[in-house]
Parts: C-alpha cells; structure tokens; sequence
C-alpha cells in the first residue's frame, strides 16, 4: 500500500534552472564540442615524419643537431 503512494505523487512542474547553471552547462558543452573537434583531428592527423612541411624538428639530422 505505502509502494501505491509514492507511484501517484503529483508531479511538480518543471522548473527553469537558474541563470548561473544554464549558463554553466552551456559553457560545459561547447568545451566538449571543442576537445571532440580537437580529438578527431588529433586522430585523423599525419604521423610527424611523414608530412612534407617543414618544420622546427626536420631542421635537426636523426644523430644530432646541424650547427
């Protein structure tokens, strides 16, 4: 009988959060859609020595630096 009670409990209307949380779950999500993004082109991205671009470390041989 107590179990009959509690599955007809009126439910309460839903409330809006406040401003401060709606705000920080916005924030909270483009942060996730950003490391997401940032994930998949880590992911999808050209091992180091296979690319063409020059760059900082193609500057240096394998054995050591060029001075």
């Amino acid at each position: 009988m107590s179990q009959e009670n509690q599955d007809i409990q009126p439910s309460s209307p839903p409330k809006n959060p406040p401003f401060w949380k709606a705000s920080l779950i916005k924030v909270l999500r483009a942060t996730i859609g950003v490391l997401e993004t940032t994930a998949v082109k880590l992911e999808t991205e050209t091992p180091p020595g296979s690319e063409d671009k020059p760059g900082f470390c193609r500057n240096f041989n394998r054995d050591g630096a060029e001075f």
